[in-house]
């Protein structure tokens, strides 16, 4: 598996949990190299990428490249064939309100925790802030041994 297991864990808790309040979430990003980053960086902001700006951080900088961080989707028609993504901001509150329970941080809160003017409703990551780890270090590691490295890295510095 791509993602780091004990956030997996407890992204799956959170999942059960918002499953038994009647709400199921569709995981529909976990894991990005730092390309794909690059490009939904690109987007709104360079003429050959028109559209919103949906991210704020580059490749590199994004927990996703870090395997601790997953964007979600709630179903809107649920009986229709296929993922109808329903992207209301406060139909995201309860997945935060779970994966705060679970020990995740969660991008609903952002505003409000000090990241004026950015809100990420369906993405959850771990919580590497308050462990004291950077985007930085996990580069390193990355840089110096794969994946295996920032695994090792999380193992060894997360405190749940």
């Amino acid at each position: 598996l791509i993602l780091w297991q004990p956030f997996v864990a407890r992204v799956n808790s959170t999942l059960n949990a918002c499953a038994s309040r009647g709400r199921r979430y569709v995981g529909i990003a976990g894991y990005r190299s730092n390309a794909e980053q690059d490009a939904l960086y690109a987007i709104g902001r360079t003429t050959g990428k028109p559209g919103h700006i949906v991210t704020r951080v580059k490749g590199g900088q994004s927990r996703h490249q870090h395997y601790c961080a997953i964007d979600f989707a709630l179903d809107a028609d649920p009986l229709k064939l296929g993922l109808q993504p329903d992207f209301d901001d406060e139909h995201y509150r309860m997945l935060a309100e779970e994966a705060v329970r679970s020990g995740l941080e969660a991008g609903f809160y952002w505003s409000s925790e000090g990241r004026t003017g950015w809100r990420d409703p369906p993405h959850l990551e771990a919580p590497l802030k308050r462990w004291g780890i950077t985007a930085a270090l996990l580069e390193r590691a990355r840089a110096a041994q794969g994946r295996d490295g920032v695994i090792a890295l999380l193992d060894a510095l997360a405190r749940w």
